[in-house]
């Protein structure tokens, strides 16, 4: 199963649990995928952790919607920034 950005998943060697945050798909087909836990240790939040995308099994399908559709604070760069080769 795909596994995308707002997902919770688990990831089946650690036992790690979190939120999809980032889905990294690398230009030789290995896809990372970013989990970033929804608990804290100590009241300090825990650091986000990368597991490839078969470790990783699904727990809930679509759970966040992301609200910016380009991506970050950044803005979409302009035409003229966009290489056209």
């Amino acid at each position: 199963m795909r596994v995308d950005n707002g997902d919770r998943v688990k990831d089946t060697i650690s036992g790690f649990m979190g939120i999809v945050t980032c889905r990294l798909e690398y230009l030789n087909g290995c896809t990372r995928i970013q989990v970033s836990p929804e608990i804290l240790n100590e009241g300090k939040p825990i650091e986000s952790q990368y597991f490839d995308e078969p470790q990783v099994e699904v727990i809930e399908k679509g759970l966040y919607k992301g609200v910016n559709a380009t991506g970050g604070f950044k803005p979409q760069p302009s035409e003229r920034l966009i290489d056209r080769r």
